[in-house]
C-alpha cells in the first residue's frame, strides 16, 4: 500500500499513525484522488483510528491541493506538510480531538502560500508550533479558539501579509 501505518506500541494504545505517503498512480485507500489532488485523512486504517500524522509524512508533495482532516486526529507532527506548495484548502471542520500542530507543519520554505485565503482552526486545538502556518500571505479569514493554550512566537509568521486591513 502507498499509505503506510504503524502502531504506536510504545504508549500501549491501539491507534494508527500515518508515517509515509508515496504518490500513487490511482486513488488509494479511498483517501487520495490523483485527478483533483484532494487528500482526506482516513478515520481508520488497519482497523484502528488514525490519530497521528508523523514528521515529514507528506513533505515536499506538490500534487496535494486540499486536505480534509478526520475527527480522531490528535497531532500533526513537525514538517508533516512542509513545502506542499499547491495546497489551497485545509479543512479542519471534522476535527474534534486535534490538540497539536507541531512546528513547520504547513510552512512553505521555498515560496509563500498564496492560495489559502481562509484558515479556520478547530476549537479543540491547544498548541501551534513555530512557523506552522508561516507565509500564508493571502489569508483574510482567520479564526482560532479561546481554548488555545499556547502559540509559539512565529506560528503565524507573515499570515495575511499581502492583505490590507485587519484579519477577522
Amino acid at each position: 500500500p502507498t499509505v503506510k501505518v504503524i502502531d504506536e506500541t510504545e504508549s500501549n494504545e491501539s491507534y494508527a499513525v500515518i508515517y509515509k505517503f508515496d504518490l500513487p498512480s490511482e486513488t488509494i485507500n479511498g483517501c487520495f484522488n490523483v485527478t483533483s489532488g484532494a487528500l482526506t485523512i482516513p478515520d481508520e486504517l488497519g482497523g484502528k483510528y488514525v490519530k497521528v500524522i508523523r514528521e515529514s509524512t507528506f513533505a515536499n508533495n506538490s500534487t496535494i491541493t486540499s486536505v480534509t482532516f478526520n475527527e480522531h486526529l490528535v497531532q500533526i507532527c513537525n514538517n508533516a506538510f512542509y513545502n506542499c506548495l499547491n495546497i489551497g484548502t485545509l479543512d479542519f471542520n471534522q476535527c474534534d480531538k486535534l490538540r497539536e500542530v507541531s512546528y513547520f507543519a504547513f510552512q512553505n520554505d521555498k515560496l509563500k502560500n498564496e492560495q489559502i485565503t481562509s484558515l479556520v482552526l478547530p476549537d479543540c486545538l491547544y498548541y501551534v508550533g513555530d512557523y506552522s502556518f508561516a507565509n500564508f500571505v493571502n489569508v483574510d479569514d482567520f479564526h482560532i479558539s479561546s481554548n488555545m493554550k499556547a502559540i509559539a512566537d512565529l506560528a503565524f509568521y507573515n499570515l495575511g501579509y499581502n492583505k490590507s486591513g485587519v484579519i477577522d
